[in-house]
């Protein structure tokens, strides 16, 4: 989504946030076993708060800024969002992360830093002629 997103031109963030999120209510309603009697209004309330709020706003705010950037500095900003809410979780709820997490967070920090500070095998803009 993020390639399809930073090439279109037509299409502002908020319409791009909004499609890609009827297309997640279509396919979580696929697989999500909770009905409407299963879940209460005060949970329904914070559904719509996390999904237009926080899910909306953000890819609203991601999906205009996206073809701004470069593609290495999205890639990045697009991996520390799930480092970032891993270790929201265990500070403030106290989760416990499991070696997988660390591992998982380490390898994002360690990625990111490499595409930030260009480590890795610097291409030739020569064609071989092998």
């Amino acid at each position: 989504m993020t390639i399809i997103a930073k090439g279109l031109k037509g299409i502002t963030g908020p319409q791009l946030a909004l499609v890609q999120c009827l297309c997640g209510i279509v396919f979580m309603s696929l697989v999500v076993p909770a009905g409407p009697l299963e879940v209460s209004s005060v949970q329904w309330g914070w559904f719509a708060v996390i999904g237009v709020v926080h899910t909306g706003g953000v890819y609203m705010l991601l999906y205009d800024a996206l073809p701004k950037l470069s593609t290495p500095l999205a890639a990045v900003l697009l991996f520390l969002y799930p480092a970032t809410a891993i270790i929201v979780d265990a500070v403030v709820y106290g989760h416990r992360l499991g070696s997988a997490q660390y591992v998982g967070v380490g390898c994002i920090l360690i990625a990111s830093l490499g595409v930030t500070l260009k480590w890795g095998v610097r291409r030739s803009l020569a064609v071989s002629a092998a």
